[in-house]
């Protein structure tokens, strides 16, 4: 069952063109939506100056590594701009963040196999 204030939220960001979308992990029912194309620019602009600055002062091997923090950094934000219900505790599987950063990157239209229509 889906708590009323979520659902009011939920049908407005539909109301708003968003996809939202339900998944259950570990027994749980994670509540997420899409986002849109100003939302992931955001990120790519906050992740892009991190690299930018990691770029200018690390070594190779610290950049490697510094990309791999990137990536979960980026999973952070897409969730924490995403995620309806519930929020993410201290407590939530490891692998959930993750998951449900493919997820809302699946709703928000990317990695999605189409095929054209032929006119």
């Amino acid at each position: 069952m889906i708590p009323e204030n979520i659902q009011k939220q939920i049908d407005e960001l539909k109301s708003q063109g968003f996809m939202v979308c339900a998944i259950t992990i570990g027994g749980i029912k994670y509540i997420y939506r899409s986002l849109n194309r100003a939302e992931y620019k955001a990120v790519q602009d906050i992740l892009t100056k991190q690299a930018d600055a990691v770029k200018k002062t690390a070594s190779e091997e610290e950049v490697a590594a510094a990309a791999a923090a990137l990536k979960d950094v980026g999973e952070e934000k897409l969730v924490s701009i995403a995620l309806l219900h519930p929020q993410l505790t201290p407590n939530t599987p490891a692998g959930v963040l993750s998951t449900i950063a493919d997820r809302v990157m699946e709703a928000s239209g990317f990695g999605v196999e189409v095929e054209p229509e032929i006119l």
